[in-house]
């Protein structure tokens, strides 16, 4: 079965008979946007982490944490929260 994105007229996302299934743009808009932050907010961890993992151990007092609890957290993948 192929797929295709038909722009020209509404559907919903289930086949019908010999139909092939269409995706409504404001879809793709959705997805494309959630993509978008998932890699925002993965970036902005991969950044973050870095920077924990660059700072003094007087600076990680300043915050709050330990060296200990810092580079626990920065040893995380960046797809982890």
């Amino acid at each position: 079965m192929s797929h295709y994105l038909n722009l020209h007229e509404p559907a919903c996302c289930t086949a019908v008979g010999n139909h092939v299934p269409t995706v409504e743009t404001g879809t793709l808009r959705q997805l494309a946007a959630r993509l978008g932050g998932l890699l925002w907010t993965w970036d902005q961890r991969y950044r973050q982490r870095r920077q924990l993992r660059e700072l003094p151990t007087r600076l990680l007092r300043d915050i709050g944490i330990n060296a200990t609890e810092a580079r626990l957290e920065a040893s995380k993948p960046f797809w982890i929260a």
